[in-house]
């Protein structure tokens, strides 16, 4: 079970907390870009162990903002993004532990949170049971933790995506990216979450160059195809 019994007392104080959430967040995935990676480099992941994130909120008035998460701010196992307007955060193991989002400044409403991982060494684990990737153990998708009233009135939607493969075979549990949004609205207060993650050295590991199944030829190549398609032609008249 991941994270031995610490992290199934706190599984079980989210699930009686999340049961008076009024949102129902949508949850999608997304192949997104994906990645690979030797082995993940660990599966107990804090505040503190993320720092380098990068969390990106958009506002009502179109404009957006980009903050890098800080896990060096003094406690061991607390780290957070915080700017003038917001402030991300959460302390201690994200299995059981929530994070917490809260906007600083009543005139300013966020409309998305995106949080890329990996510049931080950092990955979603959304699986629960089974466990599936090899170095991993049990995950957590997006849950809200709490009653969170200032959401009452939102459609919360989350996507994962960009996920992350091991030793080439995704498995389906791991991705690098997680956006929220509220529906087009702006949102305004606070609220928290569940979401579990886990290590991974991206320096050591390297990206899958997608495959597109239509290629559209470069003109070198177009031309070669073309002259071989003339040479076809001639070699069939000179036959005839």
């Amino acid at each position: 079970m991941k994270k031995f019994h610490g992290r199934t007392l706190g599984l079980a104080f989210a699930t009686l907390f999340a049961g008076s959430a009024l949102a129902s967040p949508i949850i999608t995935f997304t192949d997104g870009v994906s990645y690979t990676t030797d082995s993940l480099t660990g599966f107990t992941t804090n505040g503190s162990q993320m720092h380098g994130m990068s969390i990106t909120t958009c506002f009502i008035t179109g404009a957006c903002e980009e903050i890098i998460w800080d896990g060096t701010v003094g406690m061991a196992s607390y780290g957070e993004a915080r700017s003038s307007n917001w402030l991300l955060s959460v302390n201690g193991d994200t299995f059981g532990n929530p994070f917490t989002f809260e906007t600083l400044n009543g005139d300013t409403a966020i409309t998305s949170i995106s949080i890329n991982g990996r510049p931080g060494n950092t990955v979603f684990d959304v699986i629960l049971d089974p466990v599936l990737s090899p170095g991993s153990a049990r995950g957590n998708p997006f849950t809200l933790f709490g009653s969170n009233p200032d959401l009452a009135n939102y459609t919360v939607n989350v996507n994962y995506t960009d996920r992350l493969a091991i030793g080439g075979v995704f498995y389906g549990d791991l991705y690098t990216v997680m956006n929220i949004d509220f529906g087009g609205q702006g949102f305004t207060g606070s609220f928290r979450f569940i979401t579990d993650t886990d290590n991974n050295d991206f320096a050591g590991g390297s990206p899958i160059v997608p495959v597109d199944p239509n290629p559209v030829p470069l003109p070198g190549t177009l031309f070669l195809f073309v002259a071989g398609l003339a040479g076809l032609g001639l070699r069939r008249k000179l036959r005839k």
